[in-house]
């Protein structure tokens, strides 16, 4: 059992992990929620536009032939009106997590080592682990290549994993990921998922268990029927 962080860090820790678990309990019903709103207010406007030009040119006296052809130009300008608005809106995004991502750095960085260290276990490590591993970052370029991955894909074009099994790893301790919560992929997905488990273990996992996880990867993958 963990003892409650005594500093302010180590109490944000805790609060940034509560945070996280009501937004996993919505996730599932809500990662494509935007993606279709988007979509729906796109071509509402759209029409709207379409059908204001339409009573335009009709209003004017104009030809059939004017109208279509009118209407192909607005077409082709809402298009890229669309996509302009969605590629600045990407931008603005990204900017915004960058200034978010190096405010909070500069705060952590900024704190004693040992209240940061503290922090990294209430909310990463088991009891006993080494949090320093962490103290600097952890693979940073990593993490900005799967930023700008998750971005650019859509999640409903990547998260089933297609119909090819599924192996979901899973850390003991994790606060993130608490016992009760550990049979949702097997519940989405059925018997294609495969959920292993490994103890003494909590979020950061890998330099936590490092030969355990790699072991477990090797075994399942030896389990897997032979093309």
């Amino acid at each position: 059992m963990q003892k409650k962080p005594t500093t302010q860090l180590g109490r944000s820790c805790i609060q940034a992990v509560d945070r996280h678990m009501n937004t996993l309990r919505r996730h599932k019903q809500h990662r494509t929620k935007n993606s279709l709103r988007d979509v729906i207010l796109g071509g509402q406007d759209g029409l709207v536009n379409m059908l204001g030009i339409a009573l335009g040119v009709v209003a004017a006296g104009g030809s059939n032939h004017v109208l279509v052809v009118t209407g192909i130009a607005a077409a082709i300008t809402e298009s890229i009106s669309m996509g302009a608005v969605a590629y600045t809106s990407f931008g603005s995004d990204r900017d915004f997590y960058l200034a978010e991502k190096k405010r909070e750095q500069d705060h952590v960085s900024s704190r004693p080592e040992e209240e940061r260290l503290q922090a990294l276990r209430t909310a990463f490590f088991a009891p006993g682990h080494d949090a320093r591993v962490w103290l600097t970052g952890w693979h940073r370029e990593v993490d900005e290549a799967q930023f700008e991955a998750g971005r650019a894909t859509p999640q409903s074009e990547w998260w089933s994993g297609g119909n090819v099994r599924l192996l979901d790893l899973q850390a003991e301790l994790d606060p993130f990921k608490p016992r009760s919560m550990m049979n949702e992929t097997r519940d989405e997905f059925g018997e294609r998922a495969d959920i292993v488990v490994i103890p003494d273990a909590s979020h950061a996992l890998i330099p936590e268990q490092p030969t355990a996880v790699v072991a477990a990867i090797v075994t399942w993958i030896g389990k897997l029927p032979k093309p």
